[in-house]
């Protein structure tokens, strides 16, 4: 159990939820920028993860960023010019772009997804299994609470 767990009862939990995400959020920078991937904005780490998964298009973007497409758009420009993503029409459907990682977008999200790992590890050294079930469970019920995502923008 870690020590302080008594303070750490008491805090507001949003509060350790803020807290937590720091945690990852500095360990994540810290790799990239080791890394020489110094020049990714904050929420272009978020993209070139959420990206790892495959292309997705700027309207899920932004969805998934909390963003207008607009800003999304932006991001993605900035991006493009740090050689991070690509944008391509899809195949599927001529109108819509699908935005893809480079193979520069690749290793900074492998160098992501190593810091995240190594936070999972700490943790796994500090907690039960037991608690890290529970802490998945009261998560992911957390996350259940969230609203629907907005409709998509209307052209």
């Amino acid at each position: 159990m870690a020590s302080g767990s008594n303070f750490q009862e008491e805090r507001p939990l949003l509060q350790l939820i803020r807290s937590a995400d720091r945690v990852y959020a500095q360990a994540i920078r810290a790799s990239l920028n080791d890394a020489g991937f110094d020049d990714l904005p904050p929420r272009g780490i978020a993209v070139v993860i959420g990206l790892r998964r495959g292309g997705v298009g700027v309207g899920h973007l932004s969805r998934g960023l909390g963003v207008t497409s607009q800003a999304a758009s932006q991001l993605l420009d900035t991006l493009v010019a740090r050689s991070y993503v690509e944008r391509a029409p899809d195949p599927a459907d001529r109108r819509r772009i699908v935005v893809s990682l480079t193979p520069r977008g690749e290793e900074a999200a492998a160098i992501a997804a190593q810091a995240m790992s190594r936070v999972d590890e700490q943790l796994d050294r500090t907690l039960s299994s037991e608690q890290r079930r529970a802490l998945r469970v009261g998560l992911a019920a957390l996350a259940e609470l969230a609203p629907p995502p907005p409709r998509p923008e209307s052209a």
